[in-house]
């Protein structure tokens, strides 16, 4: 069980990173090469993926917490 906030924190990254993962491997795996491969010139990473899945992921758990 988690006790600590420091231990809620470090739970909270870690899933957040794993999402993010699994969002860009199923989106690079669905797209192919059936999509552009950048955006504005710049090319598409999984990096760039997992970045935008998790502020979308983040923006969410934000207005979640904010209707509560």
């Amino acid at each position: 069980m988690l006790t600590s906030s420091v231990e809620k924190s470090a739970h909270t990254a870690l899933v957040l990173a794993n999402a993010g993962e699994v969002v860009a491997g199923v989106i690079k795996e669905i797209a192919g090469n059936d999509i552009s491969n950048s955006i504005n010139g710049s090319k598409i990473t999984s990096e760039l993926i997992h970045s935008m899945a998790f502020h979308c992921i983040n923006k969410c758990l934000e207005e979640e917490i904010r209707t509560q």
